[in-house]
């Protein structure tokens, strides 16, 4: 096994001969433009992404609008290191630097992320349910490695920031796009998305206003019903920000975000009998077509204090979002335990308010030490419903259907449960409730006005209160049960930053980031037979811990050729320990359990160059090597295995290309591809997810550096993209990503 120190020195050298070329490179500066500044927030302060002492990957607003990107999953497949998997609108887990232990569970409203999800530092993470806001108008930051320390849990191997433009109080100012694309084997596709900023008081006070509208056409048919493209999704999104000054020292920003997501079935494809298989068009059969409908409203006040010595700042939030999605077994593998008669429908209802309140400080002193240091309130309720409906049930019961032979004059249907619940075969509603108080600090010694040593961390507390109720026919009976835990932790960081000189920033980290513990379902007794198979016992699975994520960084942030170039590269070791696992056990139950460690290391690198005032180039890659550590049973997982979902390699390339024909006129090209080898959706490597080449190409007519019209192909390669698959009841299914997409799109700014 390669040890942490050996991997660790090693890739540092790598780094360091990578980072020290500056001035061989600097004699072939030829005078073309240099990058303009990318500015980030990592650390909660303004700074520029060379000087920051954080792994990051930063895309402006703008140019996610240059290149058609409407939500985070059109981004993230061209992030080196971070492995995205999607099973449908509003159904998503992020994985970064290979930790990663199985799919996305939604059902398991206890599954928690990984990665923390923010907008306006705001945590918005829901489990298997990271919401898919859009991006108009919006930056992204994903920060990679453990961000525990400023961002807290959930942020256990990074965090993926949305940050909106701000009210701007001197200028008016608005923007439009629309396109219209047509997908292989689908329909066509169109969105309308604007702007406006508008000074209420000059200097003083803006509103800045936000409209969205899309409708994405289908492409995956339902072979059992017939049915074309029953992928559709439609979004509506309105985001209001009203902002200013009072005084020359305070500012505040109150924002509104609503975003309303209607979706039909998942774009499967499967195997199954009727279908033309794996690998072709996305085919799948179902009894009914899948819904889901994801309704979020977010409220944010931010205030901002100048205190002469620092900023202090205050984020408060208010959350709710309601999440409903209806379900059907695949028909070829559907087996009625009701006489094959009702077809059955499960039912998932997820309803969330969560209040979050965060007040830090971060200094700008003269002398040696600065620090960013705070307190942090949540307090969340979680209510989730999961019902079994099978329509006709009640009168297929009244006319003599007994299922399991439960039934007699002694014990009817409303014995077992779910009591005037027409045609229910298992009701199960879910009740979680969180509090969780935090302090978090981080502390920075200038020793020199080069060398800078870092060290902070974040304690947290935290209460849980769980009721469940469960029954119905399929239950065998009603189940109730309540449980409450509560558990407190402290997670360091440490780290150190050497700034060579203005184009040379070297950096180690040490941190450990973390996820809360939490309560698994209370099981009947007749799950204990699949438990003493496992070897665990109900004390097992009653609660789980924490689990938490070391990590060993090292990076090189440099800048060449007068600002022309520029290549960053980061070497990492991660151990990620007490792995919170789901447990699928036979009977129906997902209880969750400590079980496991995971080790993890790998490379990445980044390269800007402006190869000419017209050319720019870009590419980046990451390579990871992630295995298990030791025998995970209850996961089917081996010593040495790697984990699903984690992918070895990744790189990406692309070319940006404008040229003046005018002197308001101007052509552009623009082309990013990507390359990632295959992985597998489990330890037991059940299904393949392919390697992928995926290239997206856009060709535009810029005039007066206000008009846009693009014409632009996604996937023009026509690859077949799979985030995900899973095997049940002997049927192999993929979720299937969008075939190739050609369009056109128009934008205008003012």
């Amino acid at each position: 096994m390669v040890t942490k120190a050996r991997f660790l020195s090693s890739a540092m050298v790598s780094l360091f001969v990578i980072g020290g070329q500056s001035p061989a490179l600097a004699q072939e500066a030829g005078g073309a433009s240099e990058f303009a500044p990318i500015i980030v927030t990592a650390n909660k302060k303004e700074q520029d992404i060379q000087s920051t002492n954080v792994t990051i990957t930063a895309l402006s607003s703008e140019e996610l609008a240059d290149k058609g990107m409407d939500d985070f999953a059109d981004y993230a497949q061209f992030i080196p290191g971070f492995d995205f998997q999607k099973q449908g609108a509003s159904q998503s887990q992020y994985v970064l630097r290979g930790a990663s232990v199985s799919r996305v569970v939604p059902a398991e409203p206890q599954n928690r992320s990984l990665v923390g999800i923010y907008f306006n530092d705001v945590p918005m993470d829901m489990n298997g349910l990271n919401p898919d806001i859009d991006l108009y108008d919006t930056r992204v930051e994903v920060l990679k490695g453990p961000q525990g320390s400023l961002f807290g849990d959930s942020a256990m191997a990074g965090a993926v920031r949305y940050i909106a433009n701000s009210p701007d109080a001197g200028k008016v100012e608005a923007s439009f796009l629309a396109n219209v694309s047509t997908t292989k084997g689908g329909g066509e596709s169109f969105n309308v998305k604007g702007m406006a900023n508008v000074p209420i008081v000059a200097d003083q006070m803006a509103l800045r206003l936000v409209g969205v509208y899309r409708d994405n056409a289908g492409w995956s048919d339902n072979i059992f019903l017939g049915t074309k493209n029953t992928n559709t999704e439609q979004t509506e999104a309105f985001r209001a920000a009203l902002g200013g000054e009072i005084g020359p020292n305070f500012s505040y920003e109150l924002t509104f975000l609503y975003q309303n997501t209607d979706a039909g079935t998942p774009p499967y494809d499967t195997d199954a009998p009727g279908t033309d298989g794996i690998g072709g068009k996305a085919q799948f059969s179902r009894l009914t077509d899948e819904t889901i409908k994801d309704k979020l409203r977010l409220g944010v006040l931010t205030l901002n204090y100048d205190a002469g010595f620092g900023q202090i700042t205050s984020v408060t939030s208010y959350q709710k979002r309601n999440v409903d999605n209806v379900l059907v077994e695949l028909v070829e593998a559907y087996n009625s335990f009701f006489g094959n008669s009702p077809n059955p429908v499960l039912l998932h209802d997820w309803n969330m308010d969560r209040f979050t309140q965060e007040l830090r400080i971060a200094t700008d002193l003269d002398g040696p030490f600065n620090t960013t240091a705070g307190i942090y309130y949540s307090d969340q309720e979680l209510f989730f419903g999961n019902t079994v409906l099978y329509p006709g049930l009640d009168a297929a019961i009244a006319g003599g259907l007994n299922p399991f032979g439960l039934l007699s004059p002694a014990t009817p249907r409303d014995s077992y449960g779910c009591v005037g619940e027409v045609d229910t075969a298992y009701c199960g509603p879910e009740i979680d409730k969180y509090k969780q108080f935090a302090v978090f600090g981080e502390l920075y010694f200038n020793l020199t006005d080069e060398l800078q040593l870092i060290a902070g961390g974040r304690y947290y507390h935290y209460k849980q209160k769980f009721f469940q109720d469960f029954g119905g026919l399929l239950n065998f009976g009603q189940f109730t049960g309540s449980q409450k835990t509560k558990e407190s932790g402290f997670n360091p960081k440490f780290g150190v930053s050497y700034q060579a000189n203005p184009d040379l920033l070297l950096y180690a980290n040490v941190a450990k980031g973390f996820r809360l513990g939490g309560i698994s379902n209370v099981l009947p007794s007749f799950c204990d037979g699949d438990l003493t198979a496992l070897g665990l016992t109900r004390s097992d699975v009653a609660s789980y811990g924490p689990d938490s994520l070391w990590s060993y960084e090292g990076g090189v942030k440099s800048t060449h050729m007068g600002g022309r170039l520029t290549a960053n590269g980061a070497v990492y070791y991660t151990e990620w320990n007490d792995i919170q696992t789901p447990i699928n056990l036979a009977c129906g139950y997902i209880p969750t359990t400590n079980a496991g460690k995971l080790r993890s290391y790998g490379f990445e690198g980044e390269l800007r160059f402006a190869a000419t005032d017209n050319l720019n180039l870009v590419a980046s890659f990451a390579v990871n090597d992630s295995a298990l550590v030791g025998n995970a049973p209850a996961v089917g997982g081996l010593d040495g295995d790697r984990p699903p979902y984690a992918v070895k390699f990744k790189g990406v390339a692309g070319i940006d290309y404008k040229q003046p024909v005018s002197d308001d006129m101007a052509l552009g090209f623009n082309m990013t591809g990507k390359y990632q080898s295959k992985a597998y959706d489990s330890f037991t490597r059940d299904n393949v997810l392919f390697s992928q080449f995926v290239a997206n190409a856009q060709v535009s007519l810029e005039i007066e550096e206000r008009y846009r019209f693009t014409i632009f192909a996604d996937n023009f390669t026509d690859e077949y993209i799979a985030s995900q698959a899973r095997t049940r009841f002997g049927v192999r299914s993929y979720y299937m990503g969008q075939p190739r997409t050609f369009g056109v799109q128009f934008q205008a700014s003012y």
